[in-house]
């Protein structure tokens, strides 16, 4: 289980919910140096629902 303090947590929640707002934004932000975003892909996994649920997880960590 993390030990983030409780403000940390808040800000990885939020940082979730912005991510969900804009899920193509949060995967132009997370690509590597060098990389582009391929815009049929990131519009096919903005669609998915599984896209949301990784982020959600992701931000929950080891609470889910």
């Amino acid at each position: 289980m993390d030990n983030l303090s409780p403000d940390k947590k808040l800000a990885r929640y939020e940082q979730a919910l912005r991510d969900i707002i804009n899920p193509i934004g949060a995967m132009r932000r997370d690509l590597p140096a060098g990389y582009s975003l391929d815009g049929h892909a990131a519009v096919l996994a903005a669609d998915n629902p599984e896209t949301y649920k990784d982020i959600a997880r992701k931000a929950l960590g080891d609470e889910s």
